[in-house]
């Protein structure tokens, strides 16, 4: 009977160790379970970016382009006849003089 108890009451410390080793074992494996999810996240972020990184560029619209071309088209124009312009006042003040 002595025995028996002796038994029981190791066992019972045993179980007791056990247990006590097995809760850290189990916050360490939350703990790397979090770190998990967390790389996880970060390469997730790092595809998406690279996957932006290397998208074509959209064309741009027939209108965009359209208007980029008139724009410059009536800039030069512009600097074309205010240089006329000087042009003409120039030859008019050496006739006058």
């Amino acid at each position: 009977m002595e025995e028996f108890i002796e038994k029981l009451a190791k066992q019972i410390v045993e179980t007791r160790k056990f247990r006590a080793e097995s809760e850290g074992k189990d916050e360490r494996i939350e703990e790397l379970f979090k770190e998990l999810e967390k790389e996880k996240f970060e390469k997730q972020e790092l595809r998406t970016k690279l996957r932006l990184a290397y998208k074509p560029l959209p064309k741009p619209s027939k209108f965009k382009v359209l208007k980029e071309k008139t724009k410059t088209r009536f800039q030069n124009l512009i600097g074309k006849v205010k240089h006329q312009s000087q042009e003409l006042i120039a030859r008019i003040e050496v006739k006058t003089k």
